[in-house]
């Protein structure tokens, strides 16, 4: 029960932080360089661990870090967010073994939840 509650924490945090993002994108005409440019942007995950962002959309140094899919296409096109869940590891394929407990933002922020169940 404790663990469920920890996810479902992240992805409020994640969906908080989506709005913070998308804010930030009509405010400045472009996506924030870092994380902590947003409000809340410094908060830690419910496992200690800082969120993790990566602007996609208009970056070039972006490309190839994407998160991916099982077919390793991008799942976002505009910007990844997410959490390195319980174990604070991770890899871009979702299909690896360190992102299975990762929470995710996935299809430009229509899916929050796990990676293991996207």
């Amino acid at each position: 029960y404790r663990e469920q509650a920890r996810i479902s924490t992240a992805i409020g945090d994640l969906r908080t932080l989506d709005n913070q993002l998308k804010s930030y994108k009509m405010s400045n005409d472009s996506w924030p360089p870092a994380l902590n440019a947003v409000p809340q942007g410094t908060m830690l995950d419910p496992w200690g661990n800082n969120y993790r962002y990566l602007a996609i959309e208009d970056n070039v140094k972006a490309k190839g870090s994407e998160r991916k899919d099982k077919n390793l296409v991008p799942i976002n096109s505009d910007f990844d967010l997410y959490s390195n869940g319980k174990d604070g590891a991770s890899s871009a394929p979702l299909t690896a073994a360190a992102s299975q407990d990762d929470i995710v933002r996935a299809n430009d922020g229509r899916y929050f939840g796990l990676a293991s169940k996207y």
